[in-house]
């Protein structure tokens, strides 16, 4: 009894100090016991304490400590994976089902950024027309030509330009190498991508391409370069489209980011749960044999 009581005074000394990780681990019909190499397990209905006790027969199995690094590499691959490595299940689902909500939301945010995308494109086909933007640039072309040499025809009751595969390769080359300042930007010479869409709501140049444009305080539709009077409605509301498809890419760009958040928590709580595992404390019953006799005892395991 004594030595019982000098062991359980070691381990309450230790436990306490936080230098190492106590915990019993018996119950009410079996004792654990792991040594640094092994883990043991009999059953305390093998052990009679009475003074003619016979040596209790102790089932051995394998006890191996566990890699932190691998811990930490699985769940960095996949956050979860090094707590399940660990035998940490709750952990490890928390990890995991925090990994698929984020593979969701940027796909929610992606979809709903495309679906955006596919709608002011079509609002934009439906309300900027090039046939309209073509004024802009024979106005400028005839009031800075020296010595015009193209001519055009007069646009049609919706402002449109009906003109020949040669006009409209005149104008594009006007476009590109002739306009100057008046053309910072182009749609001529582009196909319908993400510029394109981009530059007939955000540079006043475009302005004359939609279909509702008005020019308050200025008569006619002859504009001088860069002209900021223009308002149009449906500009607007397809810039508000733009907008709301911009915001969606950006939610899923900010989720993205939890990927390399979640492995790498993941990863680091994998490591240092692995390397608590590996070290800990431990008190247990056990049956000594002293002159000639097996007495009570206890044993304070300790592994680092």
């Amino acid at each position: 009894m004594f030595r019982f009581n000098l062991f359980l005074a070691i381990f309450m000394v230790v436990l306490f100090s936080g230098s190492v990780f106590g915990q019993f681990a018996f119950s009410g019909k079996k004792i654990a016991q792991t040594e640094k190499k092994e883990q043991t397990e009999f059953s305390l209905d093998q052990i009679n304490f009475e003074p003619e006790l016979t040596a209790p027969k102790i089932q051995t199995f394998s006890g191996k400590k566990k890699n932190p690094l691998v811990g930490a590499l699985l769940s960095a691959v996949i956050p979860g994976l090094g707590q399940f490595y660990a035998g940490d299940y709750v952990s490890g689902s928390v990890y995991l089902s925090l990994e698929l909500a984020t593979y969701g939301g940027v796909f929610y945010y992606n979809k709903k950024g495309d679906d955006k995308t596919k709608q002011f494109k079509i609002y934009a086909d439906e309300h900027w027309f090039l046939e309209k933007y073509y004024g802009y640039l024979i106005t400028h072309y005839e009031e800075n030509a020296q010595n015009p040499t193209m001519t055009f025809p007069q646009p049609d009751e919706n402002g449109h330009y009906n003109l020949t595969d040669g006009q409209r390769e005149f104008l594009r080359e006007y476009e590109e190498n002739n306009c100057g300042s008046g053309c910072s930007h182009r749609v001529l010479s582009e196909s319908k991508d993400r510029n394109y869409y981009e530059n007939i709501y955000k540079y006043y140049q475009f302005s004359e391409g939609w279909d509702d444009v008005e020019y308050p305080g200025v008569e006619g539709i002859a504009l001088p370069p860069e002209n900021q009077n223009s308002k149009s409605e449906h500009r607007e509301i397809y810039k508000g489209m733009r907008n709301k498809a911009n915001s969606f890419y950006s939610k899923a760009n900010v989720m993205s980011f939890g990927f390399f958040a979640t492995r790498l928590v993941s990863a680091v709580h994998a490591a240092i749960a692995i390397k608590n595992q590996n070290n800990f404390a431990m008190v247990f019953p056990s049956v000594l044999e002293h002159e000639g006799k097996f007495i009570q005892a206890a044993t304070l395991q300790l592994r680092w």
